[in-house]
């Protein structure tokens, strides 16, 4: 399947890789997302929103149960997850900052800071890579 956050509508939606079967998964209380991150084995999506009140949000992959990870944020631009040590990477661009917590959203870390505009990132093995 293939998921996306589409700004525009303020919709988290999935549909089939052949475009069937579309489905919109999240819509209510969802205020201008951004980027969509899936942790499949454990059955979880996490996604950064700017609206009014930016935060990272998880729920289940079906769109339902949704919870407010970290609502101490600027603009989360970019999300990826590190699977092996199970923690959330985020770029902010008004903090200028990439940011780290555990699933939880708890154990924050600044990972780096100062930096002129985080955009994108990835995780892979032990490193981080970053667009900007």
């Amino acid at each position: 399947n293939l998921y996306w956050a589409d700004t525009g509508t303020n919709r988290i939606e999935v549909a089939r890789l052949d475009g069937q079967y579309r489905q919109v998964l999240v819509w209510k209380d969802l205020d201008n997302p951004r980027s969509l991150a899936l942790d499949p084995t454990k059955g979880y999506m996490y996604w950064t929103e700017w609206g009014g009140k930016p935060r990272i949000v998880q729920a289940y992959m079906d769109g339902t149960n949704s919870i407010t990870l970290v609502d101490k944020v600027g603009r989360a631009n970019d999300l990826t997850i590190d699977y092996v040590d199970q923690r959330l990477y985020w770029t902010d661009l008004d903090t200028s900052m990439i940011e780290s917590s555990n699933m939880l959203g708890q154990e924050r870390e600044i990972i780096a800071d100062d930096l002129p505009h985080p955009f994108g990132l990835t995780q892979y093995s032990d490193y981080i890579y970053w667009t900007d």
